[in-house]
């Protein structure tokens, strides 16, 4: 990688040891950066040539000593030698008409322009990991780079944003060389899917612009995963990997080799009724199975009326697209009943006397579906944590019920 070189010109002894700080914090993420000082005289001189091979100059603008514009002198300087050193402006010391040009429309090489005072060091720091950011040569190969659904999700998450994610990854997982991605499919939830390498063990990146969600998936992973059958279990990492913008969030979780959805598990036509019967009888009564998690993780008792709660007008169409997938197996069900009652809240007027059932409720994974269940050798594993919460043991298996119904499966 290109080292890029940063000159920092400040009369302010203290504030320049300030900045050097900050820029050695920044140095030990973006090892690629390296930094100097210089001064007003030697860049209005050209002495030693202290602008040789800068990328980026933090500018003060005022020099106590001389009591002038010296920094503005630079800029006039740069400007004369038709400069295209990227230049930020951190100044302050002193007000009046000179302070208050507009320096970016002035000088074209001028990103930004910030006041020491009122941006202090953290407004500066942003500013210089945001040009770094951009500067970033890729940290990632694609084994396939003339995959064209790949490098669409690339620019989708931003390339910039997961090649701050693989600096994070190479430093936590001590990768050297370039992370090499391989295409993943996806599932329910949008999230990108790709494959990579550690230490001879297979890992998958989840990426997700829907940051709360997948940040709920590695707080809950922390929080209740271990409490689940541990036969089901599989590793997540507990480290979070972001962008800096925080628009991009992803996570690693232990590629379990040779597995496969339960969902193309079921539906493989080599797959026998037995195989199936196997699977579920693990999942749900055999040993220590979801049976056993549902008796030994009850929480305190709620009232049936509860399970209404979390909806609303949107979260309704979910209902309406499943009933219609349903119809043949409802019978007489009056959907626009069922609207009424978990829309517009009309159980409240249900006989309560008669209604009055309270019962515990269990940890539920929350979204078990055909695809958060992976199959190896008949054996189930669960995956996605991200709805995991306490509700009514029954929520799991209806989840599922529902989707194989839907996916067709017999």
């Amino acid at each position: 990688m290109n080292k890029y070189k940063i000159i920092l010109c400040d009369d302010n002894t203290n504030r320049e040891g300030s900045i050097k700080v900050m820029l050695r914090s920044i140095q030990k993420e973006f090892e690629f950066m390296e930094f100097g000082t210089t001064s007003f005289n030697s860049i209005l001189t050209d002495e030693g040539n202290p602008l040789s091979d800068v990328d980026l100059l933090i500018l003060d603008l005022y020099d106590k000593d001389t009591d002038s514009w010296l920094g503005i002198q630079c800029l006039s300087l740069l400007k004369s030698t038709n400069s295209s050193i990227k230049t930020i402006i951190f100044s302050g010391d002193k007000d009046g008409p000179e302070r208050k040009r507009n320096f970016k429309e002035e000088f074209s090489f001028v990103i930004h322009e910030l006041d020491k005072d009122k941006d202090e060091m953290v407004g500066l720091k942003n500013v210089v990991e945001e040009e770094l950011i951009l500067n970033i040569d890729d940290q990632f190969e694609i084994d396939n780079p003339f995959d064209d659904l790949v490098q669409l999700q690339i620019k989708s998450i931003g390339r910039n944003n997961l090649n701050q994610i693989c600096l994070q990854l190479k430093d936590k997982f001590e990768i050297v060389d370039d992370i090499v991605f391989s295409k993943m499919v996806g599932g329910y939830s949008g999230a990108i899917l790709l494959k990579f390498q550690s230490s001879n063990t297979n890992y998958i990146l989840k990426l997700s612009k829907n940051t709360p969600s997948l940040i709920d998936e590695l707080e809950n992973s922390n929080k209740y995963y271990h409490k689940f059958p541990h036969d089901f279990f599989n590793y997540i990492n507990p480290h979070r990997f972001e962008s800096k913008n925080k628009n991009v969030v992803a996570i690693v979780i232990k590629l379990i080799e040779g597995s496969e959805t339960f969902f193309s598990f079921a539906t493989n036509t080599s797959t026998s009724s037995d195989s199936i019967c196997e699977v579920l009888n693990k999942l749900f009564f055999e040993g220590e199975s979801m049976n056993d998690h549902y008796s030994k993780h009850r929480s305190d008792e709620e009232h049936w009326s509860s399970i209404f709660d979390t909806f609303s007008n949107g979260k309704f169409n979910i209902i309406q697209n499943i009933y219609s997938e349903l119809k043949p197996l409802t019978g007489n069900l009056n959907i626009n009943d069922l609207e009424n009652m978990v829309v517009n809240q009309s159980f409240e007027s249900l006989n309560k006397k008669n209604l009055n059932i309270k019962s515990q409720l269990t940890l539920n994974h929350g979204d078990f579906h055909s695809k958060n269940i992976l199959v190896k050798n008949n054996n189930p594993y669960i995956i996605d944590t991200g709805g995991m919460k306490n509700g009514y043991w029954c929520l799991d298996i209806c989840r599922l019920i529902v989707d194989l119904f839907i996916v067709s499966i017999p």
